[in-house]
This record gives C-alpha cells, structure tokens and sequence, in this order.
C-alpha cells in the first residue's frame, strides 16, 4: 500500500470514530427527551454524512447525525414540524436562528439544545460557551426536523454538527452510508488500495464541480441546480466494478433522454430507491432518480451535464 492510499484509509478511519463517540456523546441526552422508554441501544441513528464515508470535500468535519422514529404527537408535548416550512414561517433562507425564537415553535426542542450544547463541550474537553446553535430547518411535507449546532475546535477547526430528528423509521441516507462502506471495502479487497483511492478522489471531484456550478449569486446552493453528493456516489458506484471518471463522463455525454422524460423544473424529494450496487443499468438509473424519486432535477442533470462538456472540452 502507497503512502498516498496509507493517509487517505487513516482519516477516514479517524472521520468515522470521531462521528461514532460524537453519537455516544448525545445519545443519552436525546434519549431522556425523546426516548425516555428506550433503552440506548434501542435507538435507531446513524451518521450519515459524506464525512463518515471519506468522501468530503471540506477539511472541517461535517457530521450529519441522525434518529429515527422521533415522536411527534402534540398531544404528549412533541412538536409535529412535518407542515412547517421554515423559510416560509420565518422569511429567512437561514431558518430559525435562535433559541429564543425556537422557543415559540418548539419549547421540548429549545430546552435540549443546550444540553446538547454542553455534552458537544464536554466531550471535546472545550470550555463552556463554545458550542453554539446555528439553525433549525424544516420543509413542509418533510417528517421530521434538522437543526445545526457548531463548535470552533483547535485540532478540528469548525466541527459542524447537524441533526435530524426523523418522524419515520428507515431513511434513504443511513442505507445508503452502510451500502458505500460495503462498496468502499469490496474495491479495497478485489481491486486495491489504489483503486479505492483514485475512486473517492473522482468522487470528491465531481462534488466540487457540481458545489461550484450550483452556486447562486449570493453564493447559495440552488438546491434546483444542486448535485447532490449520494447521486454522484451513486453515478461512480451504479456498478462493480466502479466507473473511472473518464467513463461516467462518456456515460453522461452519451445519455439521451426519452420525450416523456418530463425532468422537474424544481427539485421535488429525495431518493427513495437505494443505488449503489442496486443492479441499474445507467440509463435506467438516470430515468428512476427522474421518474420514480424526482432526486435530479432538470438543473441538477444540466449541472453535471456541464461537467462531462467541459471534460470532453479537455481531450
């Protein structure tokens, strides 16, 4: 194994075990609030951040933790967000951006949070007031809530810790993390270390250009535009073996839609139908993420259309 292939297993070996002590540092936490008859082991989470799986473009870690089967019944004091879109509600793109404003949508929430704030400064031996509530966001139709915490950190820098509280019990993005780490050490196994390598490298390329591409003039993510990160997972890992960059690019240029196609102006859900290694063929899995799930919009196929162009530009 090449020292280059050495780093790269190292940090991400070092990215998953800080994601994993950060789950055990608020589990017990979240569970007195929101799921006082579980036990630990009984709750259903998981990180499901590209951050745990390598693929993160951003040096600052980026966790992305989630709980399923949140309760939601008014009636026993849990907020019910799954109406509630907050850039409506509010009239800001940020959200919620207070505890004090929290406070009138969601009191059970608003408490936890600086609890949540104090195990995050505990656990990173921190110094009280460190940690701090950035937003709270929901869409309407969405079940459940995601709320941002940060924490500025000597070693790591910025941590940025974002939370769901997910009313349903399965999400696409905990699957979809457990099916890459599959993936990820199958490579490793049958095809090499430095085959692994060159695959998370092509995949954190294209997030970049796909990030770049899909900024508005504020420097906002256009979330019409946005290509996001388990699509291109999902685009290099559709298969066994992986696609080179070279190839996805020629798969992508190649690709003809259907006159029916009828790709949405606006990005509409997530996907729904897991994708890596799922047995697509690729023009079957570019009409199932249009047709079936609605995860790429027509912005999001232009974006990466415009990458393979200006690739193709190169030769």
């Amino acid at each position: 194994m090449t020292q280059k292939s050495i780093a790269l297993f190292e940090q991400i070996k070092k990215q998953r075990c800080l994601s994993d002590e950060v789950i055990e540092a608020v589990k017990p936490v979240i569970q007195e609030v929101y799921y006082p008859d579980r036990a630990l082991d009984e709750i259903q989470c998981g990180d499901m951040s590209s951050f745990n799986r390598g693929t993160n473009n951003d040096l600052a870690p980026d966790v992305d933790i989630i709980f399923l089967n949140a309760p939601n019944d008014e009636t026993k004091g849990y907020k019910d967000w799954t109406p509630i879109g907050t850039r409506e509600s509010t009239g800001k793109k940020e959200g919620v951006t207070s505890i004090e404003e929290l406070k009138h949508y969601d009191p059970r929430l608003a408490a936890l949070i600086p609890q949540l704030l104090t195990a995050l400064e505990t656990h990173f031996k921190m110094p009280s007031g460190n940690a701090q509530f950035k937003f709270l966001r929901t869409w309407q139709g969405y079940p459940g809530l995601v709320f941002n915490l940060a924490l500025p950190h000597p070693d790591y820098g910025a941590i940025s810790f974002d939370f769901n509280l997910d009313y349903t019990s399965g999400h696409y993005g905990i699957e979809h993390n457990r099916r890459f780490i599959r993936y990820f050490e199958r490579v490793v196994d049958e095809l090499g270390s430095e085959v692994a390598v060159q695959l998370v490298e092509d995949i954190k390329l294209v997030k970049k250009q796909g990030k770049d591409n899909a900024r508005d003039a504020d420097g906002w993510i256009d979330r019409t535009k946005k290509l996001f990160g388990f699509i291109v997972e999902g685009l290099f890992c559709q298969r066994f073996p992986p696609y080179a960059y070279a190839e996805l690019m020629e798969q992508v240029l190649a690709h003809k839609w259907e006159p029916d196609a009828n790709l949405q102006e606006r990005w509409v859900g997530d996907q729904i139908n897991q994708i890596i290694d799922a047995g697509f063929t690729f023009s079957e899995l570019m009409h199932n993420m249009v047709r079936d799930n609605y995860s790429l919009p027509k912005g999001s196929w232009e974006n990466l259309l415009q990458i393979a162009k200006e690739y193709n530009s190169t030769l």
